[in-house]
């Protein structure tokens, strides 16, 4: 396997598990009253794209089909949200890692004599 490929397959298991992981560690957390608000950014983690979907989102009184099928895209919308921004934030940076151990190792042309 190429280390690019390696990049990419550590970073989609860190999309899937940073939110899994935050949300059970917010739910953990929860029963503490001394770091409850360790409680809300953990939980902040994982449903950060509820609040930015929520402008959008239709109200619960609204039964028309538009407003179910609305609803049921922002659901899905949710997990997909999560994974590609933490997949994406996990892959540069150990793009930016592995750009240090590249200029490392690079090996300068000598010049003729």
């Amino acid at each position: 396997m190429t280390r690019r490929t390696k990049r990419i397959l550590i970073s989609l298991a860190c999309g899937v598990l940073v939110p899994i992981l935050a949300f059970e560690g917010g739910s953990f957390v929860r029963g503490f009253g001394s770091i409850r608000w360790l409680s809300e950014f953990l939980f902040w983690v994982a449903g950060w794209p509820l609040a930015l979907l929520k402008p959008i989102t239709p109200n619960s009184e609204d039964t028309s089909s538009q407003a179910a099928n609305l609803r049921l895209a922002i659901l899905m919308a949710v997990p997909l949200l999560d994974v590609l921004m933490y997949s994406f934030t996990t892959y540069l940076i150990l793009s930016i890692l592995a750009g240090g151990d590249r200029k490392a190792n690079q090996v300068e042309p000598s010049g003729s004599t």
